[in-house]
C-alpha cells in the first residue's frame, strides 16, 4: 500500500533502516506496519490504496484497549461506551484514555 505525505514532513526509515525525507504531497510506497499507523493516526499521512487498518491489539482485564493501541482503536472503544464518533474523533488519544478512567 502506499501513503501520502499531507504533513510539511515526514521523517521515516526505510526497508533497509535509511532515513528518508518525504515532503508534503510525496508518495511513500513502502512502510512497516507500526510506522503507518502511527503517522497516520498523527495525522501525518494518508492511505492512497484504502483504509489503513489498526493492528490487532488485545484488551486489558476489564475490556478497554492497552495504552498503546492506537488512537483509531481508542476511538472505537470511546463509541463502544456511548461516546458519538464525531466527539470521540475530536479528541487526542490521551483525552480519549483519561475518559476511561
Amino acid at each position: 500500500m502506499s501513503f501520502t505525505v499531507i504533513a510539511p514532513l515526514v521523517v521515516v526509515a526505510d526497508e533497509l533502516g535509511r532515513l528518508g525525507y518525504h515532503y508534503r504531497g510525496a508518495t511513500i510506497e513502502h512502510l512497516a506496519d507500526a510506522d503507518a499507523h502511527r503517522l497516520a493516526d498523527a495525522g501525518l499521512i494518508v492511505s492512497r490504496g484504502g483504509r489503513i487498518e489498526p493492528p490487532q491489539v488485545k484488551p486489558v482485564k476489564d475490556g478497554r484497549p492497552a495504552a498503546t493501541a492506537p488512537k483509531s482503536t481508542w476511538v472505537a472503544y470511546a463509541v463502544a461506551q456511548g461516546l458519538e464518533q464525531a466527539e470521540a474523533e475530536k479528541l487526542s488519544k490521551s483525552e480519549l484514555i483519561a475518559l476511561a478512567d
